[in-house]
């Protein structure tokens, strides 16, 4: 019996109403029409855009997850250093991991692939291209932050300026090693609220990043000078857990930004059939469903026999329980009895899907009518 893919939080809270994820039939629904995005193996899809090239002509990719029709915007840079490789496993998870639901995403693994492939703080060139950015640029000789001989001067660079141009994020989070924190400067000092769920979900200090006195030049401090959203620096440790980075630093971006990071099949309804039973020629059947997208309303309920519908109608009837459970408001409960013959029946109880999701779960018994 194939099960849908739920998430921790709903097999716990599922098991503490007495149904496990095992007693839900998912019915898949058809695949998104094809086009030009790539296809993910949890049935989400993203678009694979080729930014350009870096000095030694290496690729440049953003890719784009959640609703393209979303209003709000937000971009996630895993490296910008080619010796801080962190934020490079965080993007990875978000590109290949969950789906991302409610915003318009954009991840970029890195801006510098050469300095990555080297294991090297600058670019092919040596310059530290968060050095490089047209804000308080200012000339420092070839080192570790070096600024290049002129604002911009790095393909790096301007690609990443000319995307953030097109783009305009409103959350724009720039990841780094291994000064461990997340700023309070820059976008850190404009949205403070963005900033606090960001060190709330990650487990993170919030700090100032001040580069000992002004920093010069910096993507953060150009896009903050420059455009209305929110940029802010992300620094790990030095030294960090994979699990960390893919199991809480990655969910924890994504849902500081106000989306949802989840499976597709997160989003079917869930429920139980809490009784089955046959009075007289009649047949009854209470439980009660829910639909993770709509907590506050009803969704249908169908009880089939075979290919025929015995009955159907929206959830009515109160279920305290459900909503404090799973912090819900509105009617999730339901009561449906429908006439029956004598002998050997089996039914099937759907939770009708709304919005997002793989398809229709559905609870089936067998029940003998004796009248």
């Amino acid at each position: 019996m194939p099960t849908t893919r739920g998430s921790a939080w709903l097999a716990v809270a599922l098991t503490a109403v007495g149904v496990t994820l095992g007693a839900l039939v998912v019915a898949v629904v058809g695949a998104p029409a094809a086009g030009a995005a790539t296809p993910r193996a949890d049935g989400a899809r993203y678009e694979r855009d080729l930014l350009g090239h870096s000095v030694a002509g290496r690729p440049i990719y953003a890719y784009r997850l959640g609703s393209p029709y979303s209003t709000t915007k937000a971009v996630v840079l895993g490296n910008i250093h080619g010796d801080e490789p962190a934020g490079i496993t965080v993007a990875n998870t978000i590109i290949h991991g969950k789906g991302v639901h409610d915003i318009d995403l954009w991840v970029i693994p890195t801006i510098n692939p050469d300095g990555t492939a080297a294991h090297r703080h600058g670019n092919a060139h040596g310059v530290d291209l968060n050095r490089n950015f047209p804000y308080r640029w200012t000339h420092t000789a070839p080192g570790y932050q070096y600024s290049g001989p002129s604002a911009l001067s790095e393909p790096e660079s301007r690609i990443m300026l000319n995307f953030l141009n097109r783009i305009k994020p409103r959350y724009f989070v720039s990841m780094h090693q291994p000064l461990n924190g997340v700023d309070t400067t820059d976008g850190g000092a404009r949205a403070p609220a963005f900033r606090l769920r960001l060190a709330t979900n990650l487990g993170l200090h919030q700090k100032a990043f001040t580069c000992g006195g002004v920093c010069l030049g910096t993507m953060t401090g150009w896009f903050t000078h420059y455009q209305h959203g929110a940029g802010i620096t992300v620094e790990f440790p030095g030294a960090v857990a994979n699990s960390y980075l893919t199991g809480r630093a990655a969910p924890g971006i994504v849902k500081a930004m106000g989306a949802r990071y989840d499976t597709v099949a997160d989003h079917n309804p869930i429920g139980h059939v809490d009784s089955l039973r046959s009075k007289g020629l009649a047949v009854q059947v209470n439980g009660w469903t829910l639909d993770p997208d709509i907590r506050s309303k009803p969704i249908t309920v169908q009880v089939t026999e075979g290919t025929g519908v015995k009955w159907q109608h929206s959830t009515s009837v109160p279920r305290s329980d459900v909503n404090r459970l799973f912090h819900a408001t509105g009617n999730h409960g339901f009561q449906a009895q429908f006439p029956a013959g004598r002998g050997r029946h089996g039914y099937c109880v759907h939770f009708i899907n709304y919005g997002a999701g793989t398809g229709s779960p559905a609870v089936c018994r067998i029940i003998t009518v004796t009248g």
